[in-house]
């Protein structure tokens, strides 16, 4: 701080100061106005520390000096213009400047923080509007977050074939009703007369099935296949023939059978005569073993094992030739356009009754059909 009366010289040494210190407000150094001519160039010693170092700077009117470029100089004119009211613009010193944009940029990095934060934090629920309020799965979502058992919801969205074949259908039903479109209204309406259709034929097939001949069928099959396996038993204990090799031993009288038909041999087995399997002449007791061998393959009791199982498949022909998944998914289909079409609840009773039956007539056992003849007489009249 430069302090002393007027006239002594002070606005001189400023003016020196601020020149070395480059300041906006550096004014021209003065002559001795006592010493008349021509004016030298200004010049002047200064001493200055920096730390614990001395320095001694010979100045010529050089402006812009270093260090002295790191001193503010403050007068009446520089006071004048930071705090002039009438001023435009605010003077700030270069260091402040950097300490702005230092500031600026740490407010850019938080606003990408904030903006990353808001952007992963959870917002409204957008899920639970698509399930049903008091469900098992509504119970998971509505409570979400890092607690939730992910396995669970994972197991929860696992669909079974009959799950995914309904939401098929649902599918195709929901697009019929948002296209709104005549074609589509027909094409559905079509659909569903040709369903009522297929359940009337299938209702009279089922309504005309025999059930009594089928079961005597059945009956008389099994009746025949335990006399047929009595006679295999005996033969097979008359012959010394070992458990492992029963199904082996039968195969190979029924070939030899075979082949005989082949080759049209009538009188067989004959004593002297060759045998069909090894060639050599037959003796009495071996033609006597295979004359019961041919007892036990032409047996009337095989055929009418035969002959049953054929009446009972015959029977049950047009039952087995219904399309039951083809007539369930079509059924599901169109229930869901109207939930309370009893033709379509009835069918679908009608259905499960006969897939149970179908377990039955697969394994070669008889049917109940009391439960079936009079359910199907309905949708079929």
């Amino acid at each position: 701080m430069l302090f002393g009366e007027n006239g002594t010289g002070k606005t001189g040494y400023a003016r020196i100061l601020k020149g070395l210190a480059a300041v906006r407000t550096a004014e021209r150094i003065l002559p001795n106005v006592h010493a008349p001519g021509v004016a030298p160039d200004p010049e002047a010693v200064v001493e200055y520390s920096v730390g614990d170092e001395e320095h001694v700077l010979e100045w010529r009117g050089e402006t812009g000096v270093s260090p002295i470029t790191r001193v503010c100089v403050f007068d009446s004119p520089a006071v004048r213009l930071h705090v002039d009211d009438d001023l435009s613009y605010v003077y700030t010193p270069r260091d402040l400047v950097l300490f702005r944009a230092v500031s600026e940029g740490i407010d850019a990095v938080k606003g990408k923080a904030e903006e990353g934060i808001s952007s992963r934090r959870p917002g409204r629920n957008l899920y639970l509007a698509h399930f049903e309020r008091g469900t098992q799965v509504y119970t998971h979502l509505e409570t979400l977050g890092p607690a939730t058992d992910l396995p669970e919801l994972q197991r929860l969205a696992t669909l079974t074939e009959q799950e995914k074949q309904e939401a098929e259908l649902l599918k195709t039903s929901v697009a019929a009703m948002e296209s709104g479109s005549i074609q589509d209204q027909l094409t559905s309406a079509r659909g569903r007369a040709q369903l009522y259709d297929d359940l009337a034929k299938a209702a009279t097939a089922l309504a005309g099935f025999d059930a009594e001949a089928y079961n005597q069928a059945i009956a008389t099959a099994n009746k025949a296949t335990d006399a047929y396996s009595k006679l295999r038993t005996t033969l097979l204990a008359d012959a010394g023939i070992s458990d492992s090799s029963e199904e082996r031993w039968q195969e190979f009288v029924l070939k030899g059978e075979d082949y005989r038909e082949h080759l049209g041999v009538g009188h067989y087995p004959a004593e002297g005569k060759p045998c069909l399997y090894c060639r050599q002449p037959l003796g009495a007791d071996a033609a006597a073993l295979l004359l019961r061998y041919r007892d036990f393959a032409t047996d009337a009791s095989r055929q009418r094992i035969d002959e049953a199982r054929k009446q009972a498949a015959t029977l049950l022909r047009q039952i087995v030739a219904l399309d039951r998944p083809a007539l369930a998914k079509a059924i599901k289909r169109y229930r869901h356009d109207d939930l309370e079409d009893k033709v379509l609840l009835d069918s679908e009773t009608i259905l499960a009754s006969l897939d149970l039956q179908a377990v039955k007539w697969e394994a070669g056992e008889t049917v109940d059909w009391t439960g079936l003849v009079a359910p199907a007489r309905t949708p079929r009249d």
